[in-house]
């Protein structure tokens, strides 16, 4: 342990004098690369390249460097617009409509080519500028109301066949006719000779089948159309109420209606369970309020089935929606020049009667009018309940 201590202590002197050496020669290394350095202009391990070089300044007046905004995605498309072309999803949704069977028999065994009522006028103002859809029966009103409707969908639903070719019929004359003056003279020709159609049919119908069904329905029913025409235009122009067979702008709208596939004619019956219920589903999907549904009298040949009340039930009616009817009844008065009364309801009334009440028949909704001026137009605005039946006997 001793010798190994003194041996310790005697060889530090020399590594005290070796590393001094070592320490000399390695300053003198360091000098002559800075000497070495600086000759050469610097280098990366250099103190002035550690430092950054600053940016140039920017000149006076310019912007810095803006990155170009990002655009947003583009909207997609709406399916449904109050106008224009429709779009691709619009025309397959309503191509979803189902046309209902066949009735087992017609009204009185009847065909109705024209509406035989007069006095559509008292509602004109009712319906003015109301848009929306416009679902109903019949041929040649629809058209009237459209004119003042100014409406972006209708739907001719009626359970006869004829009648859904005689619209098929009107679109056809739509087409061709570009003034109503041209419109009417078409139908004028046909009465004179169902013939003078055959180069129009031929252009509008590929198959020929259904070109032999309009040919056929044309030649019972052309005199009929262009007579009720003439009265409707003559009517109306007698009490100075513009309509889509005097005025051209009306015209225009209700021509534009067929040409870009805003009319929809199928069969259909009220009481069914395909026509009006898939009608409704259609609308919902384009978000079109049906702002009028127009019965007529269809009323008064049935009753308040479920199959009815689910068809009014389902129909997309909002705050300005009206069911329009008519009924031939002494008792409740006719409008002047006609013999058939004029009657309104709120869609929403009608969605509650149907959906609150036991009542069965349009003539017991009809006893709950108020009258309303001229003479033979009513509305009903009374609220249904539960507890509105037909009286049962009680016990005495």
């Amino acid at each position: 342990m001793g010798q190994q201590s003194g041996a310790t202590k005697s060889s530090r002197p020399h590594l005290e004098q070796g590393q001094r050496s070592a320490l000399s020669r390695l300053t003198a290394q360091l000098a002559l690369a800075v000497v070495f350095s600086s000759a050469l202009g610097g280098c990366s391990g250099d103190a002035r390249s550690a430092t950054p070089t600053p940016a140039p300044a920017a000149q006076e007046g310019s912007a810095a460097p803006v990155a170009p905004p990002v655009a947003p995605p583009p909207a997609p498309a709406p399916v449904w617009t109050e106008s224009g072309p429709l779009t691709a999803e619009a025309r397959e949704i309503l191509g979803s409509v189902v046309a209902d069977p066949a009735p087992p028999a017609l009204v009185l065994g009847s065909h109705y080519w024209v509406s035989n009522e007069s006095a559509h006028d008292v509602w004109r103002e009712t319906i003015g500028k109301l848009g929306g859809a416009l679902a109903g029966v019949g041929t040649d009103q629809l058209y009237l109301f459209a004119g003042w409707q100014e409406l972006s969908l209708l739907l001719a639903l009626d359970f006869d066949a004829e009648v859904v070719r005689v619209h098929e019929l009107y679109g056809i004359a739509f087409a061709k006719a570009e003034t109503p003056e041209a419109f009417i003279q078409l139908w004028r020709d046909a009465a004179r000779d169902a013939g003078a159609w055959d180069e129009l049919l031929t252009a509008a119908d590929s198959d020929e089948a259904v070109r032999k069904r309009h040919q056929r329905t044309l030649k019972v029913a052309g005199t009929i159309i262009s007579a009720r025409l003439g009265q409707v235009k003559r009517r109306n122009a007698s009490l100075g109420i513009p309509c889509f067979l005097t005025d051209a702008g009306q015209y225009a709208k209700v021509r534009t209606l067929w040409q870009e596939g805003r009319v929809v004619a199928i069969r259909g019956d009220l009481t069914a369970t395909s026509a009006m219920l898939t009608a409704a589903s259609a609308m919902r999907k384009l978000g079109v309020p049906l702002r009028t549904l127009y019965l007529s009298n269809a009323e008064k040949y049935f009753d308040y089935s479920p199959a009815f009340r689910a068809n009014i039930i389902a129909q997309p009616f909002d705050e300005k929606s009206l069911i329009l009817r008519t009924r031939h009844s002494p008792r409740m008065g006719a409008v002047e020049g006609d013999v058939y009364h004029y009657n309104t309801q709120t869609g929403a009334n009608f969605v509650a009667w149907m959906t609150d009440s036991t009542i069965q028949t349009s003539f017991a909704l009809l006893k709950r009018r108020v009258e309303e001026k001229p003479p033979g137009k009513s509305r009903i605005d009374t609220l249904a309940a539960a507890t509105v039946a037909p009286a049962s006997p009680t016990k005495p």
